[in-house]
This record gives C-alpha cells, structure tokens and sequence, in this order.
C-alpha cells in the first residue's frame, strides 16, 4: 500500500513537482540541472537510460543504435542519447512516444506470477539490445542470461494478461515514489520501492511509552524514555533501526531489521534486545494501509511465560510525531485488551521534542 506522506512532505514534493513543470532542459543540459523524480526508473549511475541507446531507432529503424554523446537530451533528469539531430527533435516534440515502457525495466519481471514463477514481480534491470515493439508502439525490454531470455518466456504466455499485470504493478512503483520525491538518502535504487513507506521513520526520535504487564489489572507501568534511530540499512535494501532506554538500564533495548517480502506483500520484522531471555526476540509481519498507517501482528510469550498475540500499529504519522499502540489477546485472537502498550515519538530537535519533559 501507499504511504500517505505529512503535509510538510507533501509541500516539499509540490514545490519540486512545481520545479519540474517550470524547467525545460536545452540541448546542453545535464541531468543535474533537473530534480530527479524518476530515480526508480532504470538509468546507470550517471542517470544514462537506455545503456546510451537511441530511444527514437528503436522505432524507425527496428533496431537498437547508440546515440551519440554530444546529442543528448535531458527529459525528467535522465539523459537520453541520440544517432542524429532529427531522432533528437523527434523525442523533444513527443517524448512519451518514445520513452520505455515501464521505466526501461524488464517487462517480464514486472508481470511475473507467485504461483507460476515462484517470485513475486520484481524490477530487474534489462538488456536494451533484448527488445520488442507492441503492435500499440510501446518498446518493451526484457532481461537475458547465456541461460535464459525472458523475452522467450514473455512471448510464450498470454502478453495481453502480461501487460496488464506489469502495468498495475508497475504503476504502484510511481505512486511509492511519487510519496517521497526524489529517492531517499541512504536507500538502494533497486530496493523494493514498498521499502519507502517506512521513510516517515528514517531519523532520531525522542521516545516515550507506558505498558500494561497484568491482564487482570488496568495500570500502567510508568512512563518509559528512549532514543529510536532508524535508517536504510543493509546496503539501503531494508530500515534498520535501535531503541535505547535513556536515563536508566538498558531495559528492553536493542535492534530491529524491517524487510519487504516481495512474495508475501507484508513487510517482515525481527527485533532482538539486547541482555534479554530468547523469549523476547520477536517476528513481527505487517502492512501499511492507504492511510499510510503500519498494522502489524506477533506471537510472543509473557515474562511468565504465557503465549499471547500481539497487534502493533504505527498511526498518527506526521513529520514530527507518530504514534504506536498495541493490543494483547491471551486466547488466540477471540478477545483483545487494547491499547496494551502506548507511545509516543518526537523527531529529535523539533520544537515537538524539545516541548516534552
């Protein structure tokens, strides 16, 4: 699902959206003088498309051809190359004509089926000479291996339910990146593009909760301070993220990994603190909703030792603040005691945190 962005966020992106709208890039422009909102699209470190290929050849010659390097054209911060001046002016005039389905990436991968491939869809990188031109004139690329061509496998399927499927996927990967702008710091560009709806969390944060330890009785213990750092973690392909308890022992702290499961759709979260019974380490598997809100589930035991479910959910999301709560249920999902577990969360030096005792 997608994440419903702070209205802080949201005005940033506007004024970026604003600047794209404004810029119209020369024949000398570089990728650098445009914001880069399409950094989810298939480009090499130098925000080249196409491997340097003629998008416009593919089309009127029915082959792939190597632009050259002082005919480029700069269309949305990714640079394009072309064989001759015309082709050049011909993308100018129409470049949704001539731009790459689905971002240059593999159609194939973007199609795939769990059930039949194994995989979930995917963005894999393709080879801009491995090609075919739909009979609508869309340029479809496919990945290739000495073992195996994808764009075989393409062609043998049913290519109507194909394409249907790579585009309501690959639409979905607009709309994630759209809901932060330009690509996150930190985060890999060939993450699973689900990873930035985690990106309202990447920061240091003032922390503050209370917990109920007895279901028989409805106190609190009492408020509980920390510090929660979180980033793009493991080569930017996941959120890392450690809680410390601040002004006492170290309690429950210790780290987290949140990952993406591709196959499942939920995101799958591991938590370890540190000097703590095996009992505590925790799997915890969930999903955002449209609202931009974490709903998440966990089995764990009890100091005790009594098995029980738990249900954590991420909400009040803004730049500056969020909320979690959860609810335990000891007899496996038929009753809950809500608000279980509360707290609250200030991005560290907002004037939200420095407001706090």
């Amino acid at each position: 699902m997608i994440l419903t962005r702070s209205l802080a966020s949201i005005a940033r992106l506007t004024l970026v959206l604003a600047t794209v709208s404004a810029f119209s890039p020369c024949a000398h422009a570089t990728a650098d003088d445009a914001p880069f909102l399409r950094w989810h699209w298939a480009v090499d470190d130098h925000r080249l498309a196409l491997g340097g290929h003629d998008p416009v050849a593919y089309h009127e010659v029915g082959r792939p051809r190597r632009g050259r390097d002082e005919l480029e054209h700069v269309h949305h911060g990714i640079r394009y190359r072309f064989v001759s001046e015309a082709y050049r002016d011909r993308f100018r005039e129409d470049p949704e004509r001539y731009l790459p389905a689905f971002g240059g990436w593999c159609a194939f991968a973007l199609s795939m089926q769990p059930e039949v491939t194994g995989s979930g869809p995917r963005r894999v990188v393709a080879d801009p000479q491995n090609f075919e031109i739909t009979d609508d004139g869309r340029l479809l690329l496919f990945s290739r291996t000495p073992r195996q061509n994808l764009r075989d496998l393409w062609q043998r399927g049913d290519t109507a339910q194909a394409l249907a499927r790579a585009e309501t996927f690959w639409q979905e990967r607009e709309q994630l990146a759209a809901s932060v702008g330009e690509k996150p710091e930190g985060l890999h560009s060939l993450a699973p593009l689900e990873t930035v709806q985690f990106d309202f969390f990447i920061g240091t944060w003032e922390s503050r909760y209370k917990v109920r330890f007895d279901p028989a009785r409805p106190e609190y213990s009492a408020p509980i301070r920390g510090r929660w750092k979180a980033w793009y973690g493991w080569d930017g392909f996941a959120v890392y993220d450690d809680w410390q308890s601040t002004g006492g022992p170290p309690g429950n702290s210790g780290p987290a990994i949140r990952s993406f499961d591709p196959l499942t759709r939920t995101w799958i979260m591991h938590y370890i603190p540190i000097n703590a019974p095996a009992r505590s380490v925790w799997q915890m598997t969930g999903t955002f909703d449209e609202n931009g809100e974490l709903h998440a589930t966990m089995q764990a035991e009890d100091v005790p030792g009594k098995p029980y479910l738990q249900r954590v959910h991420f909400v009040n999301i803004s730049e500056d603040h969020f909320s979690w709560r959860s609810d335990r249920s000891y007899d496996g999902g038929k009753t809950w005691h809500e608000n279980w577990g509360m707290g609250e969360n200030y991005r560290a030096g907002s004037d939200a945190a420095k407001a706090i005792d």
